[in-house]
């Protein structure tokens, strides 16, 4: 048995869930794992070769998507990573991210580090992972001192969470308290009128501000706790790889979540379930 063999089959008998937090796996060899995975339910051996009676991208949808719940390798693997960026974020004073920021970013942020001349491959899967993050990291505002208005995400109900006009000159905000009235503690309507669009007035105006004083903190969107999960991020992933992979126009016509929630819930055989 070959070096690759090996590797695979360490995988799939669960062995790699270190590995799969740790570093970014190769594409083939993820792809290789799905094919295992796809073999073995139609053919009942992974090596068997036969029919595939729906698409690989299909059985990898979640289930109240009208999808079967597969693991995809490639997008469990990102959201494993994306999890350690969201811990060196939470936790920047553990020995491990101490120990990455004196190597590869020493006098700047985790978010805006770069990637180096010398990168290791644990740096580069971490790199990797960020990419995924950021796809959902936002500012959760408080006192407003930390959040850059212009260039930071902190707006829930905006495509990237972002300002998406362009900074006017001579702009009197800087930082999102410039916009909060320090009397009332509210958000100053009037001020924002002068530089801000109606439409992103109100999407600001959406955001509760907190009566005390706290600091600003980083929260991950897709969770309603503003932590980051592996199961939301692994969905995040999932969903991006569709849409690079599939080019093929959709169908007009989807049913609704709660259809296949009943349909998963039925007290019938589950190879019945498996066929509707």
């Amino acid at each position: 048995m070959g070096g690759k063999d090996i590797l695979i089959k360490s995988v799939v008998q669960g062995i790699p869930n270190f590995a799969m937090a740790c570093f970014l796996l190769p594409k083939k060899l993820c792809e290789k794992l799905d094919s295992l995975t796809r073999n073995f339910w139609w053919k009942g051996n992974p090596k068997d070769k036969g029919i595939c009676w729906t698409s690989w991208e299909n059985m990898g949808k979640a289930k109240d998507h009208g999808g079967m719940g597969f693991r995809n390798y490639r997008a469990f693997n990102e959201a494993m990573l994306a999890r350690n960026g969201w811990r060196m974020l939470m936790n920047p004073n553990a020995y491990w991210a101490r120990f990455f920021k004196g190597i590869y970013f020493p006098n700047s942020s985790f978010l805006q580090a770069s990637r180096g001349n010398r990168a290791s491959w644990a740096w580069l899967s971490l790199l990797h992972g960020r990419n995924l993050l950021l796809k959902g990291l936002r500012w959760q505002v408080q006192d407003g001192k930390s959040i850059d208005f212009w260039a930071d995400a902190w707006i829930p109900s905006l495509p990237n969470f972002k300002v998406p006009i362009p900074r006017p000159a001579n702009s009197a905000i800087n930082k999102v308290v410039d916009i909060i009235d320090d009397n009332s503690g509210q958000w100053d309507i009037q001020k924002m009128l002068v530089e801000i669009p109606v439409e992103v007035v109100n999407a600001i105006l959406e955001i509760p501000l907190a009566r005390v004083g706290r600091a600003d903190q980083l929260a991950w969107h897709f969770n309603p706790n503003g932590c980051y999960s592996v199961k939301s991020g692994y969905h995040i992933a999932l969903q991006n790889l569709s849409e690079k992979v599939s080019n093929k126009p959709g169908t007009s016509f989807n049913l609704a979540k709660e259809v296949w929630k009943v349909l998963w819930k039925m007290k019938v055989p589950n190879k019945v379930k498996n066929f509707w």
